[in-house]
């Protein structure tokens, strides 16, 4: 998608750093408390990729957002601007 857009991409600028349980055996709200503290900014990435920067997360499927807010929760306070999610498909319970 960053490549049709000509939009830098950065794969491993936030990465898994808790083993978490696969969302879809889970409940709201155990995916909430699932996804808490799973993530971190990677070795490869520098201050000045994030700060003051607006990044987009793209995330196959929302169904409560909670893998995009973790996510997002760790680029803020690592210094980005703005942090917006994207998703390929709604899950259960969205119409």
């Amino acid at each position: 998608m960053a490549k049709n857009l000509n939009i830098p991409y950065q794969r491993d600028l936030v990465i898994r750093s808790k083993n978490t349980q696969a969302q879809k055996l889970l409940s709201d709200k155990e995916r909430i408390e699932n996804t808490k503290n799973a993530f971190s900014t990677s070795e490869n990435t520098r201050k000045y990729d994030i700060i003051n920067k607006r990044i987009m997360i793209v995330d196959d499927i929302y169904t409560t957002g909670s893998t995009i807010d973790s996510m997002a929760k760790v680029l803020i306070a690592s210094g980005a601007k703005e942090v917006y999610g994207l998703c390929i498909a709604i899950g259960r319970g969205f119409s």
